[in-house]
């Protein structure tokens, strides 16, 4: 039933500053009808309800008579309606609001008015929170003769009081929009701290305060924007669970490089997407692109940058995904998740970085390289990258570097897969080779390449060079363990001023078919003798004072087709360095062949290199070894189980038997004493027959599942480490047994979980296995299984009982091809409560 409408919707009374505003709204109301009056309410608009305490929020009815105060009503009293997009409406019957004429309701925050509104009339309210206040006349009245199923209803389309076109008489309805008249309108983006909302990111920037969260809903945003204060911009994705537990897909070699997040900043036509002048910034769950220099820069001084599950695809033709330019200088970048292709280059460092973490990020297709340090146009070596740690992530199809660095020190990659990256020479790429740490201008150290797979390069899988002639640049104390290098021109090459002090160390890696397609070489000149030289190992003008160790290795299958230089370990312009390749697997129970000038079979040694002793087998705990390794499986840790304030004990896991149990005679146990071991029954069936040593004398088959039980030493220190060599059964062995170093180091959990967690599998992508970690704060049924893209199982981890702790579940795919696989993990507590959790796996043969 239609009676007036007022066009404009009046004045509303703002007296909170506005950093503390909010978006709230008294949207309809009833409180006149024919005969005894009925029905009567009130119902709100409230913007970001979550963000609130509803409490705070309260309805003050006013007499227009004597502007005196006569109901308050907080909107925790309230029933929630309906919400829609970004707002909640709340609605309350109250009787006996008066008829005027006039009287009005006032809104307030915390004591503070945000609306005064009134009908059949205006006044100044003399109490109460609107006190001083002169109210606003709606302009439309319920005059005694309409029906109690009518009210009063703000209509129009808006996303504040103000942008709605006023207010008209119809159908009640409290606890919905005042359809089909009224369309709130949802601003996409919202400051979650202070329940605001915004029609652009830059506007909620301009208007936050340091600490405030704002999230984007899902859609194309258009502008390129500058992030000048610490705030966390969190992009929404679809579906919820996807933000507990995302799990990146496997690397799309084959498809083309895009967005795949619903939320997407598109910052085409502009040389900057995100300009980040401020610490303490935090970027979540969205995907950049499009930005001619860079989807992401920073020159500023800047500390605690931390990007989360952040797609940077598709800049300018020369444009990078990350570029800390010449000036910046930046303490602490963490980037977990995070996928960055399409660019010139993934991640571009000129300026300085001190200490960071990449991990369980993607970097592919870009046309240059993933990862690249410089000194840009400094020749004085003022810039620095150090204490960065690169975990759990690949580099695929990058064409001329997968990681190009001309200063790093102090830095761990592990488990870190390069594959068909070091492919290309053209203008921008004079030299392709996958990992190039071609260090200028400083001194450096402590690099570590800790199971790291690099494979399909055209130039050198991993190349590390202190340059003397720039700077005199130098780097020591390198090691590079659990490593595999394969199919690439040269699989390791160790050049200029490296290991001087502390060495440069290869250890327990497997270097094995590289330098055997010397067409795929030639892309300097194509001519045979233009950068042909290839093989495995090639240690080339190190200073005398050197020491190389490549010891307990495996170097096999290079060079073993007849062509310029090939070999499987050389030397080049190398006279008094210590170089020593000891038990090194060369392929043949004879030891390393030299070269003598005929070519015969390959994999030659040449120069003065010290091979004795020798390996006279396969190492069968180094994968790709060449040796039986599939017939024996390697010790592993399960859960770290506190028992006391005293007390813990750890569990082993080996599927092949487990015959001795003691402490590693390669690294001291910190503040613990290994007092027993025990079966995984607990069984007292291994003896100690030496001091911290533990052998299985139970009689039958070795048990698959032990226990090793710790005494702290000191109850009030808290560094609790401990250190297991552990021996299983493996026929494949001289000595039948399989030794294992329970490394890296795991410590010693000081009190159970808390709250149910799972830590994804990793590595991921992997090359020989990988670990599931599941925090069970009590007992629970814990099911993890392997599906193939079919749906098939194909393996069953674990389905048992598990006793609260810490597990890792660790799966090693014996017998499948490598492909993509989908992990299943189930857990039902002691109380009922059930969780899921999936991820893709890639495992890379």
């Amino acid at each position: 039933m239609m009676r007036r409408l007022l066009l404009t919707a009046g004045l509303i009374l703002l007296l909170l500053p506005a950093s503390q505003a909010q978006n709230a709204w008294i949207n309809e109301f009833h409180y006149d009808n024919a005969g005894a009056d009925a029905n009567e309410f009130v119902e709100i608009v409230l913007e970001n309800a979550g963000s609130f305490d509803l409490s705070d929020f309260t309805l003050v009815l006013y007499n227009g008579a004597n502007g005196e105060a006569y109901g308050t009503h907080s909107l925790d009293t309230f029933t929630e309606g309906v919400t829609d997009g970004n707002y909640t409406l709340y609605y309350k019957y109250i009787a006996s609001i008066q008829n005027g004429a006039p009287d009005g309701l006032a809104l307030c925050y915390q004591g503070n008015v945000i609306q005064f509104l009134s009908y059949e009339g205006a006044f100044t309210a003399v109490d109460g929170c609107a006190a001083g206040a002169t109210s606003t006349d709606i302009g439309v009245a319920e005059d005694g003769n309409g029906s109690s199923s009518e009210s009063l209803q703000l209509i129009g389309s808006g996303s504040e009081y103000d942008e709605f076109s006023g207010w008209f008489i119809a159908t009640a309805s409290p606890g919905d929009p005042n359809d089909p008249m009224q369309t709130l309108i949802s601003r996409p983006v919202v400051n979650e701290t202070k329940g605001l909302s915004y029609e652009t990111i830059q506007e909620a920037i301009d208007n936050a305060d340091p600490g405030d969260e704002i999230t984007l809903a899902p859609g194309v945003y258009t502008e390129s924007i500058t992030i000048d204060r610490p705030i966390s911009l969190i992009g929404t994705l679809e579906d919820l669970l996807d933000k507990r537990a995302r799990s990146r897909p496997a690397p799309r070699r084959t498809q083309s490089v895009g967005c795949t997040l619903p939320v997407v900043i598109d910052a085409s036509g502009n040389a900057i997407g995100i300009n980040i002048t401020a610490s303490n910034v935090y970027l979540a769950d969205f995907c950049i692109t499009g930005a001619t220099n860079a989807n992401l820069y920073t020159n500023s001084v800047i500390s605690d940058l931390t990007l989360s599950n952040i797609e940077s695809v598709n800049a300018g033709p020369y444009g990078h995904g990350l570029d800390l330019h010449n000036d910046a200088v930046v303490t602490t970048l963490n980037i977990y998740t995070s996928y960055f292709a399409g660019n010139f280059i993934g991640i571009r460092i000129r300026g300085s970085l001190d200490g960071g973490e990449i991990n369980g990020s993607f970097f592919e297709q870009n046309r240059h390289s993933g990862l690249y340090t410089t000194h840009g146009s400094d020749a004085t070596g003022s810039t620095y990258v150090r204490y960065l740690n690169i975990f759990n992530t690949g580099f695929y199809d990058n064409p001329c570097k997968a990681v190009y660095a001309e200063k790093l020190s102090r830095t761990h990659f592990l488990n870190v897969e390069v594959q068909h990256s070091g492919t290309a020479a053209d203008a921008d790429c004079a030299y392709p080779e996958a990992i190039d740490i071609n260090l200028k201008y400083g001194s450096y150290e402590r690099l570590r390449f800790e199971r790291v797979t690099v494979t399909g390069s055209i130039g050198e899988g991993l190349h590390i060079k202190g340059r003397a002639d720039y700077g005199n640049a130098s780097v020591d104390d390198v090691v590079i363990q659990d490593s595999y290098f394969a199919s690439n021109s040269i699989g390791v090459a160790i050049g200029g001023n490296v290991g001087q002090s502390w060495g440069l160390s290869i250890v327990s890696s497997a270097i094995v078919n590289n330098g055997n397609e010397p067409d795929r070489y030639l892309y300097k000149d194509n001519t045979p003798t233009s950068y042909a030289t290839r093989g495995g190992v090639l240690i080339y003008g190190v200073p005398d004072d050197a020491w190389i160790n490549v010891g307990y290795n495996c170097i096999v299958n290079n060079g073993t087709v007849e062509y310029n230089d090939t070999y499987g370990f050389g030397l080049a312009n190398v006279s008094n360095a210590t170089v020593e390749a000891v038990n090194v697997w060369w392929g043949q129970p004879t030891g390393p062949v030299f070269f003598t000038g005929t070519f015969t079979e390959g994999n030659y040694v040449f120069g003065n290199v010290q091979t004795s002793p020798f390996a006279t087998e396969p190492h069968a705990d180094i994968e790709g070894c060449g040796g039986p390794t599939g017939t024996c499986t390697l010790a592993t840790l399960g859960t770290l189980q506190k028992l006391n304030s005293s007390t813990g004990r750890a569990q082993i896991l080996g599927p092949d038997g487990i015959l001795v149990v003691q402490n590693s005679p390669l690294q001291p146990n910190v503040n613990l004493q290994l007092v027993g071991v025990t079966d995984g029954d607990g069984n007292s069936v291994f003896t100690e027959t030496s001091p911290g040593v533990w052998e299985y004398t139970g009689g039958g088959q070795p048990p698959t599942e032990a226990w090793a039980y710790y005494q702290r030493i000191d109850t009030n220190d808290p560094t609790n480490q401990f250190f297991l060599q552990v021996s299983t059964v493996c026929p494949s062995e001289s000595d039948g047994t399989l030794e294992a170093h329970l490394d890296p180091h795991f410590s010693f959990q000081d009190a159970l979980p808390t709250t149910f967690a799972v830590h994804g599998a990793a590595p991921n992508p992997f090359h020989t296995r990988t670990t599931l970690a599941v925090e069970l704060p009590q007992a629970a049924r814990v099911m993890a299984r392997v599906f193939d893209l079919l749906g098939r199982e194909v393996a069953r981890i674990t389905d048992r009982e598990l006793p609260a702790g810490t597990h890792r579940l660790v799966w090693e795919p014996n017998g499948l091809s490598g492909g993509t696989y989908l992990l299943r993990l189930e857990v039902r507590e002691a109380d009922g409560t059930y969780h899921r959790h999936t991820q893709l796996l890639t495992f890379v043969r």
